[in-house]
């Protein structure tokens, strides 16, 4: 994995915290976990975008995988 796809994985991913505890909305956690910039009470949404980069991603990672492992 590149450093720019560990860091997008990471963001995406940082957004569980508000939107799994908080109904969506950002608090001093995420944003300390997060190192994030965004402001307290925003509302922390996944996009679609989101959504499609993780499931390429996951999808490139598991046929890596299974190409390794069945070669």
């Amino acid at each position: 994995m590149s450093e720019k796809e560990i860091e997008s994985l990471a963001e995406i991913f940082e957004k569980r915290h508000p939107i799994t505890h908080n109904l969506g909305v950002v608090d001093k956690k995420y944003i300390s976990k997060a190192r994030s910039i965004e402001k307290e009470v925003k509302e922390v949404l996944v996009s679609t975008e989101d959504i499609h980069y993780l499931i390429d991603f996951s999808l490139k990672t598991f046929s890596s995988l299974h190409k390794r492992m069945f070669s």
